[in-house]
């Protein structure tokens, strides 16, 4: 018998997919971690993959092309959920491409934007029963987590319990108690830990199931303790109920499916995992603010269920780096207004590549400065702070020429020439052209709304109007973002300049969130600064060397949901 201990009291239903962890560190992006994915209803966006995956030597299979309608720059978030999803999924999967591709890259003619999800009669009377199941079944926990409490403070007299009914809290109250389980049995000489291991074996089947007494009993089961439902084969059934669910958290759109997960959660995972997946499946079918841009919802390609009102803090950005999350990949989007600028983007970032970028750098700060903290305007100028930060950076660590203006009004039209890059705001969807562009030029705007539209004729938002004028990668948003969504200037540009990472690793180092409105356009591989550094590591501010250390990768299981689990419509 093995006791593993202490261990979390959560066997947790996982928002993220269950079967999936970050493992290994991973270098720069290469073209062979690549995905283009294309709309098989727009010839010029799937000949513009081909010619990309040639130009970047992307290996042979690397082009999945997706059934949508020619000409639309939306999806509905059902036909997301059960074709897009499983189809990407199963490519990867068949092609065994699931642990080695980090980056998907859509090409016009793919929509940029998920409407938000309506919700139907029979889920508006799901979500009802869920929450009054989710009530019921937290009232189980707190008597079950005082008796590990008591317990733990038996075998350790100086343990003191917390308080809180909350479910994490519930969740925090059981972890310590084990600990205080485990480190009274480590002073206990074997053959007394016999009872004590049988009394912790029954608490912990009470509030996590079978499937966590096979994890922690993982030869024999103490004397005194029957096996769960006096079946002598009930490790098998947990084997094949953990199989199941992993199935079954792939269609987290079928009803018939998520009632069946909620049954083999509370059989085998027990209460507490059961309150899990009932909140989740709770945050699933709420549909107060589920829109979203398409590249940004889809780099959480693996994870299971998780709320999909608002956005998720994107665990890859360098803040977080240290932190345990589900596998997310990076997204980006060769699109512009029309595909022969899409292809002159590809051409232009080849050769800015390989001759370096060159060129003044603009930035457009307005002159905020918060009187406080109660000022209206105090978010503003938090923004506003980093673009004069960025300029100092570039003033005295580079060489490049800066323009940089510090003025309320936007840099009126034809400001400067000879642009290599360029970050400034707030002109909402009236593009001004400020700046004549060097081919490979990076910039964006800060403003909302700006990637409503890429290819309307009428459209004037700063994606479009920067595309249209020459350069090869930007931002927008496709909804209202809130400020807080942009990268800061003063972390994206500065690692840009150090020509150490491509610009994907650059955009998904330093965005903030994931599952909301913005996309990124441009070569994912493209790295403008490689043949010409403009910034020297040493001298990026502190707090930005560890956003050049290697990426976290993540390794998923080689075997995956069985055919019958798969949805029956193929996108």
């Amino acid at each position: 018998m093995t006791f593993k201990s202490p261990l979390p009291a959560r066997v947790l239903f996982v928002c993220g997919c269950v079967i999936a962890l970050f493992a290994v560190e991973a270098c720069a992006l290469t073209p062979d971690q690549l995905l283009l994915i294309v709309n098989k209803n727009s010839p010029a966006g799937v000949e513009l993959a081909a010619f990309y995956a040639k130009a970047r030597n992307v290996p042979d299979g690397r082009i999945l092309a997706l059934d949508f309608p020619p000409d639309r720059e939306d999806v509905s978030f059902d036909d997301y959920e059960t074709k897009v999803v499983p189809a990407v999924r199963s490519y990867l999967r068949e092609h065994n491409l699931q642990n080695q591709v980090r980056c998907l890259v859509t090409f016009y003619g793919t929509p940029l934007r998920i409407n938000g999800k309506t919700t139907t009669k029979p889920e508006r009377d799901e979500l009802a029963d869920l929450r009054k199941r989710l009530d019921a079944v937290r009232k189980q926990l707190p008597p079950i987590v005082a008796g590990l409490e008591k317990l733990g403070a038996e075998m350790t007299p100086s343990f003191r319990p917390e308080s809180g009914d909350a479910l994490e809290q519930v969740g925090k109250r059981a972890d310590a108690a084990l600990r205080a389980v485990a480190e009274g049995l480590r002073r206990m000489p074997p053959p007394q830990q016999e009872p004590v291991l049988a009394r912790l074996a029954k608490l912990v089947l009470d509030l996590t199931g079978p499937a966590k007494i096979a994890e922690m009993f993982t030869t024999r089961l103490p004397q005194g303790f029957e096996p769960p439902g006096n079946d002598p084969r009930w490790r098998g059934r947990v084997a094949r109920a953990k199989d199941r669910v992993e199935e079954l958290q792939e269609r987290r759109y079928d009803a018939t499916s998520r009632a069946e997960l909620r049954t083999a959660m509370g059989e085998t995972f027990g209460p507490f995992s059961l309150a899990h997946a009932l909140q989740a499946q709770i945050d699933y079918l709420d549909n107060d603010g589920t829109a979203a841009a398409f590249d940004s919802e889809l780099s959480l390609l693996w994870w299971s269920y998780y709320p999909r009102s608002k956005w998720q803090v994107n665990p890859l950005n360098y803040h977080l780096r240290n932190a345990r999350s589900n596998p997310v990949l990076l997204t980006m989007r060769l699109d512009a207004p029309t595909d022969t600028l899409v292809r002159e983007m590809i051409v232009n970032s080849l050769a800015a590549e390989r001759n370096g970028l060159h060129g003044k750098f603009v930035i457009d700060s307005r002159g905020i400065v918060a009187k406080g903290p109660k000022d209206k305007d105090a978010g503003y100028a938090v923004y506003d702070d980093t673009l004069r930060r960025l300029s100092e950076l570039v003033r005295t660590r580079t060489k490049m020429h800066l323009v940089h203006d510090d003025r309320p009004d936007v840099l009126p039209p034809k400001s400067a020439d000879d642009v290599a890059l360029y970050c400034g705001w707030y002109s909402l969807r009236r593009y001004v052209p400020s700046c004549d562009f060097n081919p490979g030029a990076v910039a964006f705007h800060v403003a909302s709304l700006e990637m409503v539209s890429l290819h309307a004729a009428s459209e004037s938002g700063w994606a479009a109007g920067l595309l249209r004028s020459n350069v090869s990668s930007t931002l927008g948003a496709v909804a209202e973002p809130y400020l807080g969504a942009f990268p800061a200037a003063d972390d994206f540009f500065p690692l840009l300049l150090t020509g150490q990472l491509p610009l994907a690793e650059v955009y998904w180092r330093t965005n903030p969130m994931a599952s909301w409105m913005i996309n990124m356009v441009g070569d994912p591989l493209y790295t403008p600064f490689k043949a010409n550094p403009q910034m020297k590591v040493d001298d990026l501010p502190p707090r930005l060397h560890d956003a050049l250390t290697p990426m976290p990768s993540f390794e998923l299981p080689a075997t995956r949901p069985s055919a019958a689990s798969a949805p029956t419509t193929t996108p």
